[in-house]
């Protein structure tokens, strides 16, 4: 499907007219999430992490952040300034190039995927959840911690039981990070959707991460 005939579909499907209201039409085509659509984008930076590849995609005048698995493929397609489709095709959509796909296994860039949801909470209600985990991987500016981030779902992750959420390498997050245990709150509004509560203020989740099959442990 050529581009322009994707965003008359979208624009019917969805009644968004992206002429008439100055939206992003490129990020309004990526936040309908409809199977068979697809977004141009360029590969800003790369960064290798526990077996994954941590991309900053950048369109116009938005950017998203994905990871996908640290392998031949994917390490070949998203290499700094190459031009890559992200294509609404799985859970956390599919990066495209040459002929080749790779696929994303988890969701960055949290407040994108919240706010292109339908609102999951009531204005009195903020969820929280215990979640219980252990520390997978960290360097100097982040850690990867494994375990239970149940309030995921309302993200659209799934996994819930086995996940890598990935928090910032901070003195606010040193408590969480250390006991293996912390509430966890959502909130519909703000910069970030998901955080960890700790005794020091709110340790920001930046990511969810599926485990990769035959990963480390």
């Amino acid at each position: 499907m050529r581009r322009s005939s994707a965003w008359a579909a979208v624009a019917l499907a969805t009644g968004v007219s992206f002429a008439t209201n100055g939206c992003n039409a490129q990020k309004a085509v990526w936040a309908t999430g409809l199977p068979g659509t697809s977004t141009s984008l360029v590969v800003a930076g790369v960064h290798e992490a526990a077996g994954y590849l941590e991309a900053t995609l950048e369109g116009k005048g938005w950017t998203l952040d994905t990871f996908t698995p640290d392998d031949e493929v994917c390490r070949a397609m998203l290499r700094p300034g190459a031009a890559v489709e992200y294509e609404a095709r799985g859970p956390y959509g599919t990066l495209s190039a040459g002929g080749e796909s790779c696929r994303a296994v988890g969701l960055g860039s949290l407040r994108e995927w919240r706010d292109r949801r339908p609102n999951q909470t009531t204005v009195v209600m903020i969820p929280r959840a215990q979640a219980d985990y252990r520390i997978f991987w960290s360097d100097e500016q982040q850690v990867f911690l494994r375990g239970r981030f149940p309030l995921g779902s309302l993200l659209g992750f799934t996994g819930l039981d086995d996940a890598i959420a990935v928090v910032p390498n901070t003195a606010v997050c040193r408590k969480p990070i250390e006991e293996g245990v912390a509430s966890m709150q959502y909130y519909q509004s703000g910069p970030q959707p998901l955080v960890l509560l700790s005794g020091e203020g709110q340790c920001p989740i930046l990511a969810l991460v599926q485990p990769l099959p035959g990963g480390r442990q």
